[in-house]
């Protein structure tokens, strides 16, 4: 079995790819064989994929689903035991899965960072044609998501707008100024949300230098807020 790196201090990146996972990653255990996916668009996969590289030393697997999709997969029982050593649970975890403790319990710029990794791969941006308004909307079964993200929004002097469903609990902002401040505040790493904000936002050519600027992203490391230990 090959053996890994594993981060020592929670960074920005480490809570925005664990973010990404409490969103559309999935962690599963079967006739001996651990699996670990996230399934999203080509540009954020290309980025994790990357991260995943970099951090861990890791190679992993592409399957392309459709031309917006694709699924990135790494079998890894270490990768596996550290995601879920975060409690995020494997298997079926869309009711219960909730913001991690350690993550929640650092500054507001890791939390941040799981914001962002969360909404990446969970929310969604478009434009409210009845009632003529720009939307970013996070829909989720597990309450202590909605929370999470709800709190994390509101710290960072933001207005979200918390409402149950049926099926579901969604937390939006709305606003063309509210988004853009949201993108220039919290970010994206998905140029599937920023291409539909851009578009709204008359952007184009931000949009062009951002996809330019994804594939040079270097690892941002420590920052003046500082990581913290996960020894």
């Amino acid at each position: 079995m090959k053996r890994i790196t594993l981060p020592l201090e929670l960074t920005e990146e480490v809570s925005e790819i664990l973010g990404r996972h409490c969103g559309d990653g999935s962690c599963s255990f079967g006739n001996f064989d651990y699996k670990v996916a996230i399934t999203e668009h080509p540009s954020l996969i290309e980025l994790h994929n990357r991260q995943l590289k970099m951090l861990f030393g890791l190679d992993t697997r592409n399957r392309i689903i459709n031309n917006e999709c694709i699924e990135s997969v790494v079998r890894s029982k270490q990768l596996f035991e550290w995601i879920t050593s975060f409690g995020i649970p494997s298997g079926k975890k869309s009711y219960i899965v909730k913001e991690p403790e350690k993550i929640r319990s650092a500054s507001l710029q890791i939390r941040k960072a799981f914001l962002r990794g969360l909404i990446d791969t969970d929310g969604c941006i478009f434009y409210d044609a009845a009632n003529r308004s720009l939307k970013l909307e996070f829909k989720t079964v597990s309450p202590y998501l909605a929370s999470s993200v709800n709190e994390i929004l509101s710290l960072l002097n933001f207005k979200p707008k918390l409402r149950k469903q049926k099926k579901g609990i969604i937390v939006g902002l709305k606003g063309k100024k509210v988004i853009e401040n949201y993108l220039n505040v919290v970010g994206s790493n998905n140029l599937r949300l920023l291409n539909k904000a851009y578009i709204r936002l008359g952007k184009q050519v931000a949009l062009a230098e951002k996809a330019v600027a994804l594939r040079d992203i270097p690892l941002q490391g420590t920052r003046q807020s500082g990581p913290v230990s996960l020894v």
